[in-house]
């Protein structure tokens, strides 16, 4: 049973996505019928992601071709360019349908329920995305914090008499990870041939940050009508500075609820597992009686949104 369950869902998935993929092509197609002859051939969006990637092949090269044309493709390259890891679309929608299928299968032998094999599926398919979030959230926030010292040092070397890539050069050679690899791909896209501003662009895409967003403004301005980039550069890195100090402050006053909804959202975890080392019989009824999938999966609905509203009220962007 637990196998068919699994093929069932495999079949489900794949049916879904070549759903979406066929919708969302149709309008891609309409739109690329009005706009062709009006602009040049784009470059692939996915281009300046792809290098980050190892080279070797396709450890799923036969999903790879299917998704070759997807625009959901596109996305994904984006997303985990930003979040830094070498993995290509197909192998990432191959860990989501491992972990959706494993999650499945392991509740189709404890619980032998439609509702909990459901619920599963959807906690397998939820874990990879929502460690793929997490982890651009982690290197968003590590590379905005090396981005002041990052725009000191350039302007030091700019003072010193170097060229601007020459300085991002410097910085992809002294600074760590992740600031020092993004500046590392714009002196080898620029190197090969593609434009300065076309090259930061790129970093903006694939991080993400407001803060380097700035900079690249900055300096896409200075190479089009000139001027002081030192001076420039060393206005932008005392901005941050005062805006990482206010982003600090407010970190402090909103501590207290981030706190709180951390309690509350591991506290039905902690009292499960102390309930069924002190008492397991007490425990048994969710898995044995035919109520426990339903009670369990409502507790894990209602914990997410209940973190969800708790992250949406403390979150504050400056």
């Amino acid at each position: 049973m637990a196998i068919q369950y699994a093929i069932l869902s495999f079949i489900g998935i794949v049916g879904i996505v070549f759903g979406i993929s066929a919708a969302t092509n149709i309008r891609r197609i309409g739109m690329r019928s009005r706009l062709r002859g009006l602009i040049a051939t784009p470059k692939p969006a996915q281009a300046s992601y792809q290098t980050a990637l190892p080279r070797r092949n396709d450890l799923l090269p036969t999903l790879g071709k299917i998704m070759s044309g997807w625009q959901l493709t596109d996305r994904l390259y984006k997303q985990l360019a930003s979040a830094g890891w070498a993995v290509r679309p197909s192998e990432y929608i191959g860990m989501i349908i491992g972990s959706t299928i494993l999650f499945q299968v392991l509740s189709a032998a404890i619980f032998k329920n439609a509702i909990a094999f459901v619920i599963f599926g959807l906690i397998g398919t939820g874990i990879p995305i929502a460690v793929l979030k997490m982890q651009q959230a982690r290197r968003l926030a590590a590379f905005n914090a090396q981005i002041i010292d990052a725009l000191e040092m350039i302007s030091s070397s700019l003072r010193s008499g170097f060229s601007f890539l020459r300085a991002m050069q410097m910085v992809s050679q002294e600074m760590p990870a992740p600031i020092s690899n993004e500046f590392k791909r714009v002196v080898y896209e620029v190197n090969v041939g593609r434009s300065l501003e076309e090259a930061l662009n790129g970093v903006v895409q694939r991080v993400g940050s407001y803060d380097f967003d700035l900079v690249v403004t900055a300096v896409n301005i200075q190479l089009q009508v000139g001027g002081d980039l030192a001076n420039i550069l060393e206005t932008i890195s005392h901005t941050l500075r005062e805006r990482i100090q206010v982003m600090g402050e407010m970190d402090a006053l909103t501590a207290e609820g981030k706190m709180s909804g951390i309690i509350l959202m591991l506290l039905p975890v902690g009292l499960a597992i102390a309930l069924i080392t002190l008492n397991p019989k007490y425990m048994a009824i969710m898995v044995t009686d035919p109520l426990g999938p339903y009670i369990i999966g409502g507790g894990v609905l209602l914990q997410s949104l209940g973190g969800l509203i708790i992250k949406k009220m403390l979150n504050m962007d400056v």
